[in-house]
Order: C-alpha cells, then sequence, then structure tokens
C-alpha cells in the first residue's frame, strides 16, 4: 500500500475494469456507491447467519467489494433482497492505480454488537469463501536465532509458500526437560488483549487491534483511561478514531516493516539469483512470490533456559506445517543470556494461582491509594528492575489472596505484587509482613 506496510484485512481478487460482482449468498443491500473512508465506490451487503433471520442474536456478516464501477449499481435499493449468485454490478478501476482488481473483505459482527460493520470486525474471507485448499503448494518453514538490538533474545520465523490461506504462525520455546516456558502474554488480560504474545493471528489480531467507534462500542472505550476496553497501548493513539493505528505501525527507521506488540513483519519479494531481467536488478529473477519473515522479539525464556523452539504455520483449513531447532543444530546465541529469576517467580509462599488480572486504576479504587493509611502502596524494585519487563511493586492491604488461613497473613497485612509489562499482570511476590517493602525497599 504506497510501499508502506499495510495490515491488509480481504484478499484481492484480479478482476480487469467492468468484471461483474455477484452476491456471494442470500442478504440485503446495506450500500452501494461512494462511501466516506473509501476510496472508491463500494458494494456492502448485509448477511444473515445460517438458520437466522435477524442480526439481533447473534451478529450478522458483511460482504464488502470495494473499487467498483461509478454508478456500478443503479438497478439496486437500500434494503433489497438478494440471492446467492444475483448479479451486483462492475467492478472499476483501483484509486491507488496499482492492477485491476476487487478488495473483498467479509465482516462477522460479534453478538454484543450485532449490527456492526467496522474494520475490527473482518475475518478471513476464506472462512466462508468457498475455496480449493492448494494441494501441491510447496512450503518452507525455518526459524532462525537471534538478539534484538537491545541485546534480548529473538527468533525469526520464515514463511516461504505458494499458499494464499495462511492465518497464523505460533511459538513454543521449550527447556531442557522437554517442558514448554509460559508465555504470559498467550493469556488476555483483564480488558482481552493478549500482550506481546507469542503468535500472530490473523483473527485474533484484527478483533483486538483494530479498533472501532460505533454507538455501542465507542471510541472512548478503547481511548479512555478506565474505559471498559482501555487498550494498553493506548498511548500509540492518536486525536481521534482510527483503526489502523496500531496494525500498520511501522518501525522507525522503515516504513516498510511493521512494528508492534512484540514482533516486527517483513514482506519481501522473492528472488532466486540468476540472469537479470529488465524489471530486475542484474543477477536476480523475481519469480512472483513473496515470503513472510516475522520476528517475535519478547519472548519469554530465549535465554540459558531455551533448549529447543517450535514453530507452527496454519492455513483457514487447519493445514499446519511445523519445524524444530535446537540448541545442538544451529549457532545459539541465548546460552550466554542469564536467566533473571526474580522472587516473585516462586520463592518462599506458593501464589501461584493469585495473579491479579485487574488494571491499576481498577485496584487503586477497589484498595484506595489516598488517606493517612492507603489501602494500596507503590514503588519501584530498584535493584530488581528489569528495564521493560519488571520496573515496580504494588501492595494491597486485605488482598483476597491473603484470606487462605495457611498464609499467615497478620491483621492489616498487604499482599505484594511486581507488575509484569510484557503481560500487563500482577504477578504474586508476598507478604508485606515478611518482604518489608515499605520500610526496606529492594
Amino acid at each position: 500500500d504506497g510501499e508502506r506496510f499495510d495490515f491488509h484485512r480481504g484478499i484481492d481478487v484480479s478482476a480487469p475494469v467492468g468484471s461483474p460482482l455477484f452476491a456471494i449468498a442470500d442478504g440485503s443491500v446495506d450500500h452501494w456507491g461512494p462511501k466516506s473512508g473509501y476510496t472508491d465506490p463500494v458494494i456492502i451487503l448485509r448477511i444473515y447467519r445460517p438458520g437466522e433471520g435477524s442480526c439481533s442474536s447473534k451478529g450478522c456478516y458483511h460482504a464488502l467489494y470495494l473499487h467498483a464501477r461509478d454508478n456500478c449499481c443503479a438497478h439496486l435499493t437500500i434494503g433489497q433482497e438478494v440471492k446467492k449468485g444475483d448479479f451486483l454490478g462492475y467492478s472499476g478501476a483501483s484509486s491507488t492505480g496499482n492492477y485491476a482488481h476487487v478488495h473483498f473483505e467479509l465482516r462477522s459482527a460479534a453478538p454484543d454488537d450485532p449490527f456492526s460493520n467496522w474494520q475490527q470486525d473482518c475475518v478471513h474471507p476464506l472462512h466462508v469463501l468457498p475455496y480449493r485448499p492448494p494441494q501441491n503448494a510447496v512450503t518452507e518453514l525455518s526459524l532462525h536465532p537471534k538478539l534484538s538490538p537491545d541485546g534480548h533474545g529473538a527468533v525469526e520465523v520464515v514463511l516461504d509458500t505458494d499458499r494464499k490461506d495462511i492465518i497464523s504462525v505460533q511459538v513454543t520455546v521449550v527447556d531442557a526437560n522437554g517442558a514448554e516456558i509460559p508465555q504470559p502474554g498467550n493469556t488476555p488480560n483483564a480488558k482481552g488483549y493478549n500482550v506481546r504474545p507469542s503468535f500472530f493471528d490473523f483473527d485474533v489480531w484484527n478483533r483486538q487491534w483494530s479498533h472501532k467507534d460505533s454507538t455501542s462500542v465507542p471510541w472512548e472505550s478503547f481511548n479512555d483511561e478506565g474505559g471498559a476496553r482501555e487498550c494498553p497501548f493506548r498511548h500509540q493513539h492518536g486525536a481521534g478514531y482510527s483503526a489502523h493505528y496500531h496494525l500498520d505501525a511501522s518501525t522507525d527507521n522503515n516504513d516498510k516493516i511493521g512494528q508492534f506488540n512484540g514482533i516486527t513483519v517483513t514482506l519481501l519479494p522473492y528472488a532466486y539469483y540468476g540472469p537479470g531481467t529488465e524489471n530486475a536488478t542484474a543477477g536476480e529473477y523475481y519469480t512472483g512470490k513473496f515470503y513472510l519473515n516475522i520476528s517475535f522479539d519478547a519472548l519469554e525464556g530465549l535465554d540459558e533456559r531455551a533448549a529447543c523452539i517450535d514453530a507452527v504455520a496454519e492455513a483457514v483449513s487447519r493445514w499446519n506445517y511445523t519445524t524444530r531447532i535446537c540448541r545442538e543444530d544451529v549457532a545459539w546465541p541465548y546460552a550466554d543470556i542469564p536467566y533473571a529469576s526474580h522472587p516473585w517467580d516462586g520463592a518462599g509462599f506458593d501464589f501461584a494461582n493469585c495473579k491479579d488480572n485487574r488494571t491499576w486504576d481498577e485496584l487503586s479504587d477497589v484498595f484506595g491509594e489516598d488517606g493517612p493509611s492507603p489501602g494500596f502502596v507503590t514503588g519501584g524494585l530498584g535493584r530488581l528492575m528489569e528495564r521493560g519487563h519488571f520496573e515496580v511493586w504494588a501492595c494491597m492491604r486485605d488482598h483476597p489472596c491473603l484470606a487462605n488461613p495457611g498464609v499467615g497473613a497478620v491483621i492489616g497485612d498487604f499482599m505484594c505484587f511486581a507488575f509484569d509489562e510484557h503481560s500487563m499482570l500482577f504477578l504474586p511476590w508476598g507478604k508485606e509482613s515478611d518482604l518489608n517493602l515499605f520500610t526496606h525497599p529492594p
């Protein structure tokens, strides 16, 4: 998209200008023609889910055909019912000037906003469109250990395939005992966001990070501090609503490379070395294929604990391809990275099931941070600090974690947590009566 990184929410179907467009399913005409926010005329059909006669209970689909011809559909009226295969209009030219095509999106409204038709509602169109999964696609999936610019462990996943239906890539870090090292970001936080997870999934990421501004789910619910859907990266938002603040974000140095939520994404043309062609650099031959490079930059366990890394790429059809590398197979940059263990990793009393998913604001509202005897106290981790990961602690008077008689809490005791900025969770540390954080800070 203009030579910049673009999270593409639909599929582009090659179509000469003037190609006929047809309804993909029974439905009704929601819109046709120019529409605010779109570069070209668009046709939108509202489609009920199978067995439903309205949107009210389970939400509707909306099928969107972009780059229609001007005055494409004068025979249609808003609300008109159409049947699968009915003629809708003709395709037009794309105002971006690239090849002639129709951009097709499928939007699936959530039950809590059943008439919603926003970019956040987009799902991979091949979930519902009839298509024949490729039978002989060539797929190569490879893993490349590396260090990030700040010296932390990272891993690149490179996917080279003929398939056009890949929907997710996931990475797993395994220790020397064969046990999976947990990734905190794979558990949604209290507001439902996966912060720096070990997976990149089209549907999940789009639903979480392409915000909307509908009547039922307004922009303020994502953008405002304390909002019902408060975004953990709301500091990246601009002055007004946009669906593109996060998933179209790029690196500081190259707007062709996407970077957000702990991953870096590069999509490049696949080139073989050989005779130069008229449109290629001498010595390279461009095949028209692309490869996808996803760097996971914030995984837990890419340190001396890591023994192997697994990756799986999955298609809409649930076909998947897996690969593994281990420390004895390749140059392994993690062996010299010490595991930065912390007291809250399990030392002392076992509070393993005592994580708190609430936000800072919610906890301070419940326990109170004002007055001469506050119930919510915070401070810095000092010498225990791991910048960008663990920086502060928070203690709460009479927290539910202290209710078990076996804990041995004293009257008025505080439960103390370290805040994990990767998972956006409060991880249990222990009792203030044991830690003495107020009088002997770390």
